[in-house]
């Protein structure tokens, strides 16, 4: 009996041993974001109506697969952020967007739960990102006069000083490998990342001068327009066109 488990594993060992290969690849995403943050979810939709914005999402990628396993990294350059709409003075509705920009490094780890020599086979994988802010960056189509910032207030913020530059995401993509040819293969996923800690820099601020006595005001009330204290959490979702080349065999 010990010989036949012997046995049994050493051609388990050997079939999963036989299966391990290491990829590269590239990938790019086209996808949709949101900001979602609970005190904007609490007002009226004529002062403010939730939107999605489009963009899209690009890089390369690479990792080891082992058997059904598989350990996925790369290097992300996405666009994404937020939009909402609401009403001017003159009571005609405009939207306002936020688009924020990030390299992004995910983690993911994969499951192949059908056979390996299928041409079509499913992937399910879910893992972490560090997420790294490029740029940011606010405009609207608002027809209506818009005053600039007043000279009295003092180191007011860009929009990227606004938002936390660093941040960890949930990540998780779940889609089809289809088998081009015996080292290439077509990566199509449903893919969703979210943020979970608060976009928002709410510790943001810049001085009001006004008849020769200065006073500090947060940024993220003064902007809004009132007390704003729940987290801003960003998500995307997007459709995963990608190419691995395997090797190593």
């Amino acid at each position: 009996m010990k010989k036949l488990y012997t046995i049994c594993f050493c051609l388990l060992l050997s079939g999963t041993l036989s299966a391990q290969e290491f990829f590269i690849g590239a990938q790019v995403i086209p996808q949709q974001s949101w900001l979602l943050n609970q005190d904007d979810a609490d007002l009226p939709e004529s002062q403010y109506k939730q939107k999605s914005l489009g963009g899209v999402a690009a890089g390369i990628k690479g990792g080891y697969r082992l058997g059904k396993i598989r350990l996925e990294t790369g290097l992300l350059y996405s666009q994404e952020g937020g939009r909402y709409s609401l009403e001017n003075a003159s009571g005609v509705r405009y939207d306002q967007t936020t688009r924020l920009e990030y390299l992004k490094v995910p983690l993911i780890v994969g499951f192949l739960p059908t056979e390996l020599e299928r041409k079509w086979n499913a992937f399910v994988g879910a893992g972490v990102q560090l997420d790294y802010l490029v740029r940011a960056y606010t405009y609207n189509d608002n027809t209506d006069y818009q005053p600039p910032v007043p000279d009295n207030y003092l180191n007011y913020p860009s929009t990227r000083e606004a938002f936390a530059p660093v941040g960890l995401r949930g990540v998780g993509q779940i889609g089809v490998d289809v088998k081009l040819t015996y080292e290439l293969s077509m990566n199509m996923y449903l893919r969703v990342d979210y943020l979970f800690s608060d976009v928002e820099d709410k510790e943001e601020s810049f001085v009001i001068v006004e008849d020769g006595e200065s006073r500090e005001q947060l940024f993220w009330p003064y902007v809004r327009g009132e007390e704003r204290t729940a987290a801003t959490h960003p998500i995307s979702m997007g459709l995963v066109i990608g190419l691995n080349y395997s090797f190593g065999q």
